[in-house]
């Protein structure tokens, strides 16, 4: 790829962004710690293959993990676009974080999934709100004995704090339930019986959590049909701050960018914060490992 006369007039780049700007077609890892300006050569990459014409602005995902770096996201690119004479609508491109976007993902196709128009979406205190009020029906205590004698006299409010932590990790591991619920150790096998009490009364009460609706979103990608309506449209995909993604975010993005193999990754290894969450540095270390399997 070349870059468009309009960058190079404006931005002086040094040798490492010239070369991401050129980067053809493919997966491309950029790693570099704060302050080096990975993600402002991330802007002027998307900007440089709107000028070059080989996207159009519905055709770019661009996502991060807060809705803080988001908008400071979009609002660099809106600022350089203007430096550099960029005049398309930069609204249609799917700028968001990870979980914004497979909301819209999830309520685009509703009609592909049994739940209701007006789903709830809970955070974190909800959920685990959800499930401290719904305790006696996802651990009954005749059937959860395991999950009693493991966290006796910790109280009930304990309780629902480590179901959340058990559930949350099994839908964002992408865990085979069914393995669970038969595993050898009695605390697996109920744990795994109290995650599909979960996720029924999730669905009966039109709910989701944010690592539900990521689960949602998942399914949605990985059925044939309904892959093709969203998957045919994007050819770019960009995620900023990639070491903070866990491991269902991480194969939601790299389906959607499976039709075409563009997909531009930023992050810094020594810099995750987000590793309570689930989130690790996997994902850059084993970057060009996977992209090649």
């Amino acid at each position: 790829m070349q870059v468009h006369p309009d960058i190079d007039t404006v931005c002086s780049l040094n040798e490492q962004q010239r070369a991401i700007l050129e980067h053809d077609d493919g997966p491309l890892l950029i790693v570099a710690g704060p302050g080096s300006g990975k993600t402002f050569t991330l802007v002027l990459r998307v900007l440089n293959l709107l000028l070059n014409e080989w996207a159009e602005p519905a055709q770019i995902v661009l996502c991060t993990y807060t809705e803080k770096a988001a908008q400071g996201l979009f609002d660099r690119l809106i600022t350089q676009a203007k430096k550099v004479g960029y005049q398309g609508n930069l609204a249609e491109i799917h700028v968001g974080t990870i979980h914004a976007l497979c909301d819209h993902l999830v309520r685009e196709h509703l009609h592909d999934d049994v739940r209701g128009n007006d789903y709830a979406v809970l955070d974190e205190f909800e959920q685990r709100l959800f499930i401290y009020h719904h305790l006696e029906k996802i651990v009954p205590g005749n059937v959860a004995n395991a999950i009693y004698n493991r966290w006796s006299g910790k109280g009930e409010w304990h309780i629902a704090k480590q179901l959340q932590h058990y559930f949350n990790t099994m839908t964002e591991e992408l865990v085979n339930v069914a393995h669970i619920c038969v595993a050898d150790a009695p605390f697996l096998r109920q744990i795994g019986a109290a995650y599909k009490r979960y996720c029924h009364l999730l669905k009966k009460e039109n709910k989701m959590s944010f690592s539900a609706q990521l689960h949602e979103a998942y399914k949605l990608l990985k059925a044939p049909e309904v892959a093709l309506r969203i998957i045919d449209r994007l050819r770019y995909v960009f995620v900023d701050e990639y070491q903070d993604i866990n491991n269902i975010q991480e194969q939601i993005l790299r389906q959607m960018a499976s039709a075409t193999g563009n997909i531009c990754v930023v992050g810094d290894e020594d810099q995750s914060i987000y590793r309570f969450r689930g989130a690790t540095v996997r994902n850059i270390l084993e970057f060009d490992t996977k992209v090649s399997a």
